[in-house]
């Protein structure tokens, strides 16, 4: 759903979306914490929300905002706003519910300074990734019990070669493997200080591909 058209991006002039929250004033509205996902280094951030109002008394709220969305498009249950603004593509999906509304703001940057908030690709979150290693999908969950994080990384290594080199660092920086939860096929789970690691490897072509779940 997210189109991209050529248009100036300016990280100066970029704003979270958390920010933008607070200038909707959607009437009734309960929204969820702001989730940041990457794909491929691009970073997307969105929030849900739910509305004792109708989709109506919604959308001409959000499209009361004519800085961040320009353009309607209705589907089969769904309203969708659109549109471009500070650097970003801005999306709302607003769905009819029994209680009034549903729906969802995300905020996609543009240009050059698509591959993060500051204009420049993310930095690998791990000192134990082998060298290498790049950022393929990272994922924050604030909003849930224990804070949780998920990456995939790609690694230009065999998947039993970086299990290997993982575990090593692992254990040299005092993480205590879990035998319970151990399997085949690359998996493993690690817990330190009161936080916890799962890993996966897989082959993927001439590499691999290195999942992480970590909560803490």
């Amino acid at each position: 759903m997210w189109a991209l058209w050529p248009t100036p991006a300016n990280a100066a002039l970029q704003e979270s979306l958390q920010q933008q929250i607070g200038r909707f004033a959607v009437p009734g509205a309960s929204w969820q914490a702001v989730q940041t996902i990457r794909l491929s280094g691009v970073r997307l951030q969105y929030a849900q929300f739910s509305s004792s109002e109708s989709p109506l008394t919604v959308v001409r709220a959000l499209s009361d905002h004519a800085t961040v969305f320009q353009r309607v498009l209705t589907t089969r249950g769904a309203i969708i706003l659109s549109g471009l603004g500070a650097g970003q593509h801005w999306l709302a999906e607003i769905h009819a519910h029994a209680a009034g509304t549903t729906g969802r703001v995300s905020a996609l940057p543009l240009g050059r300074d698509a591959k993060s908030a500051h204009g420049h690709a993310p930095t690998v979150p791990y000192e134990w990734l082998p060298s290498g290693a790049a950022t393929r999908f990272s994922y924050h969950d604030a909003d849930v019990a224990g804070n949780v994080l998920q990456h995939i990384f790609s690694i230009p290594m065999p998947a039993d070669a970086v299990s290997a080199y993982v575990s090593e660092r692992l254990r040299t920086d005092g993480w205590v493997i879990d035998p319970l939860l151990a399997s085949a096929s690359g998996h493993n789970a690690w817990h330190r200080r009161g936080k916890q690691l799962v890993l996966g490897a897989a082959t993927h072509g001439e590499a691999s591909m290195l999942y992480v779940y970590q909560q803490q």
